[in-house]
């Protein structure tokens, strides 16, 4: 009896949504245009369970409704890969005092959903580990900060604890991001009346293995303060603001570029982005106490696959609004002007650089000297270009020891559609050397 009743509820609660998803159908077509766009809206929230009453109202006799109709059920899939693609982690809530650290991982593990090998850590011994609102990263880099000769790297299945020093970078940590400084450099110069100190922050991110962020990931500074408190300069490299101020030297660049490399095949620690330029600092100055600023992860949803077979100067490519036309061939290298048919220029976070291929007569495929450029084929350009003038419609790639005149095919992937994530960060304390 009580299952009978309980079924009944629920197929009367069912009714009740069906009867007000149709009064939204029917509001599609309401004289006022506010009506129309809470209908819109409404239906949009309710998603999966609005979609065939969606697709019945495409064959209305209004024209109103079978274009909204049509709208809401673009947006409901849009969503709909947007979960797909990212979703925020739920915060940790870990509290431990003086617990084993097999039973600590333990609860980490079933908290994060991720997989933690320890098979080749001794796991004697006890920690503490507090955690009101942290995140996966967070909590392993606490528990490795708290155990001498103890790290950890990610691994295709999760993470993975081994025997090593952890290094304990000034790191911001947010849902599935940390984004961190793993190299600074400080040079002084002198025009023998007054001496002028530079300080170059190396900035990289790391995000949870399953997520697959585009490059380039877009760094925008905020503000900097020393250990005074006082107001210092902080520019990103790639900004016209920044020119004229001193170049980060190669060796520093040449390092910030292996920075974070795995072993393997195992996903890599962290990626570099950029570079941040800080004056201001005095011969005074021990740290900088604060670096605020925001990384703005893409994430695609939809892509094309775009081919040159036997690319020449001028061949072009269409793909949904976008026009691709190859630019300029020289030697090894090829440029490709992207245009956009609608309003709006296209970004290049919409190419995956990570796709450019070019194929020789032999079959033979080969990568650019940086997979990641962005409008340049050398790394230490890419590098310092790893913001808001990446935005470029138009992109170059070099493929060492390759004439692009002679390729079989030119190839590459371009995202249609994606949505972005913007993820703010503050370092704090950073030591100067």
């Amino acid at each position: 009896m009580v299952r009978l009743l309980a079924g009944s509820l629920i197929a009367f609660l069912l009714a009740q949504d069906d009867a007000q998803i149709q009064a939204w159908i029917e509001n599609l077509d309401d004289s006022h245009i506010e009506v129309r766009e809470k209908a819109m809206q409404d239906l949009v929230r309710v998603g999966e369970r609005a979609e065939p009453f969606l697709k019945a109202a495409r064959n209305s006799e209004s024209p109103e409704v079978r274009m909204r109709a049509g709208e809401a059920l673009e947006a409901i899939a849009l969503s709909r890969k947007m979960k797909e693609a990212y979703r925020d982690p739920e915060p940790l809530r870990i509290e431990f005092e003086n617990a084993d650290l097999a039973d600590v991982l333990t609860e980490l593990g079933r908290q994060a959903g991720y997989r933690i090998d320890v098979e080749d850590v001794e796991l004697q011994g006890t920690v503490s580990l507090k955690l009101k609102a942290g995140t996966f990263m967070q909590a392993l880099d606490l528990l490795c900060a708290a155990r001498p000769n103890l790290t950890w790297a990610w691994t295709e299945t999760g993470a993975r604890l081994k025997s090593g020093r952890h290094i304990p970078y000034p790191s911001s940590y947010s849902g599935a991001f940390k984004v961190l400084v793993p190299l600074v450099h400080v040079s002084r110069k002198t025009d023998f009346k007054d001496i002028a100190f530079e300080v170059h922050l190396g900035v990289a991110t790391s995000c949870e293995f399953p997520l697959k962020p585009m490059t380039p990931v877009l760094l925008e500074p905020g503000r900097a303060l020393d250990d005074a408190g006082n107001e210092l300069r902080l520019l990103r490299w790639g900004d016209p603001t920044a020119r004229g101020h001193g170049y980060p030297p190669s060796d520093f660049i040449a390092r910030l570029a292996r920075t974070g490399e795995s072993e393997g095949d195992a996903p890599p620690d962290f990626k570099p982005r950029g570079v941040f330029f800080v004056s201001g600092v005095t011969a005074g100055t021990k740290s900088i106490r604060s670096v605020t600023g925001t990384a703005t992860f893409f994430f695609p949803l939809e892509s094309v696959e775009l081919a040159f077979d036997a690319p020449s100067r001028g061949d072009m490519r269409e793909a949904g609004d976008f026009v691709f036309r190859i630019d300029r061939i020289q030697g090894s290298s090829i440029q490709v002007i992207v245009a956009k048919k609608t309003t709006g220029d296209p970004s290049l976070h919409e190419l995956d650089y990570d796709s450019l291929v070019a194929v020789d007569a032999k079959g033979r495929e080969h990568r650019p000297t940086s997979a990641k450029a962005a409008a340049a084929g050398n790394p230490a350009q890419a590098l310092l270009q790893g913001g808001a003038e990446s935005r470029n419609p138009s992109f170059r790639a070099v493929f060492p020891g390759v004439q692009v005149s002679d390729l079989k095919t030119f190839k590459f992937r371009f995202i249609t559609r994606g949505f972005e994530k913007n993820v703010p960060f503050e370092f704090r304390d950073i030591q100067l050397p």
